[in-house]
């Protein structure tokens, strides 16, 4: 048998054995669970070594978000985490409709979310170094952010910045509160696709809020961390009101009409 060939029945293989978990441990209808394998497969590139990172990303090792403040570094309890310096084409849009300096800020605040969704924290000098800038500019920056309403989650200011809301969370609040996409886009410099994403993303954690789905099933079928499940979890819990429902309903919507059409 060519190897080719091999590849593909461990393909097929991997995906019985997915789609029959999905099937037993969360009892899903067979059609739901082939969307899931399809999409888990287009995400996660399930084919492949799972631990490979894409073009744009590295691999770092930081501080965990439970390492106690005061010890040497070398003491703390780490993570590794993936992050992504360039995201192509997204990054792409940004620099041109915004500017390199709006790149540098929205690529600072990327990394330090990204961060803390795998359960770690980036202090001032790791940003600087994996961003190739000064500390002063790091903490421009950080400022800029703080104005904005954003108060990004660094190790040694982390606790003190409540819930430590992430970009994806701040947009789909800024939405909720019936900021326009274009407001949104100047205010966060993120593109219009990248916000229809993480709307998206919310209007499905709340379709699955409503047929009974814990933060850790949901975390799994949309492929999300569990800390931003949590985090849309609560803006549910504290929007799901009279006066946003309007709001609620277009996201709902958005996400069933992005579902009907991978099933076409």
């Amino acid at each position: 048998m060519s190897s080719t060939a091999s590849d593909r029945l461990n393909s097929k293989t991997l995906d019985n054995k997915f789609y029959n978990f999905l099937a037993k441990e969360f009892q899903l209808p067979p059609r739901s669970a082939k969307e899931i394998v399809k999409e888990a497969k287009e995400i996660y590139q399930l084919e492949n070594q799972t631990s490979k990172i894409n073009v744009g990303q590295i691999r770092r090792v930081v501080a965990s978000i439970n390492a106690p403040i005061g010890k040497a570094i070398e003491d703390l309890e780490k993570v590794e985490v993936i992050l992504t310096i360039d995201a192509g084409v997204e990054d792409i849009l940004i620099a041109h409709e915004l500017g390199a300096k709006s790149l540098r800020r929205v690529r600072l605040a990327r990394i330090v979310d990204q961060a803390l969704e795998q359960g770690g924290l980036l202090t001032f000098e790791d940003t600087a170094q994996i961003l190739s800038v000064g500390l002063k500019t790091v903490s421009r920056d950080t400022l800029y952010w703080r104005k904005k309403g954003r108060h990004l989650p660094f190790r040694g200011s982390y606790k003190g910045t409540g819930r430590g809301q992430t970009h994806k969370s701040w947009i789909v609040e800024l939405y909720l509160n019936y900021h326009t996409y274009e407001q949104i886009k100047h205010k966060t410099h993120h593109s219009p696709s990248s916000i229809a994403r993480y709307l998206t993303a919310f209007g499905k954690t709340i379709l699955l809020i409503k047929e009974g789905f814990s933060c850790s099933k949901i975390s799994f079928i949309i492929g999300l961390s569990s800390g931003v499940v949590k985090q849309y979890i609560e803006l549910y819990q504290h929007y799901n009101l009279p006066e946003h429902q309007s709001r609620l309903e277009e996201l709902i919507r958005l996400a069933k009409e992005k579902d009907e059409k991978k099933r076409r």
